[in-house]
């Protein structure tokens, strides 16, 4: 029978505190964006949905998600430059 891989969670913080300052930059300018734009980044990119799950989970059309992630993609590398793990 498989053991069960339970995980504390940690505090941002101290996520934050052992990560490459790159991460710590990323995350901060992820958590800057507008909400609308941020919550369809996390769930496309950090939780791997399609943008037509994004779309039908946030009640707004694949257009309008591909839009949305085109333009937190463009935010973002204004700010970090090459630093971008995003291409926009």
């Amino acid at each position: 029978m498989p053991q069960s891989l339970a995980v504390d969670p940690v505090p941002l913080d101290e996520a934050l505190s052992v990560a490459a300052p790159q991460a710590e930059t990323l995350l901060r300018q992820v958590m800057a964006l507008p909400s609308k734009d941020r919550a369809v980044l996390y769930l496309h990119y950090y939780e791997g949905f399609s943008t037509r799950e994004v779309g039908d989970m946030l009640h707004i059309s694949q257009s309008a998600v591909t839009t949305r992630l085109l333009r937190a993609r463009k935010k973002l590398k204004e700010v970090l430059g090459e630093d971008c793990p995003y291409e926009a």
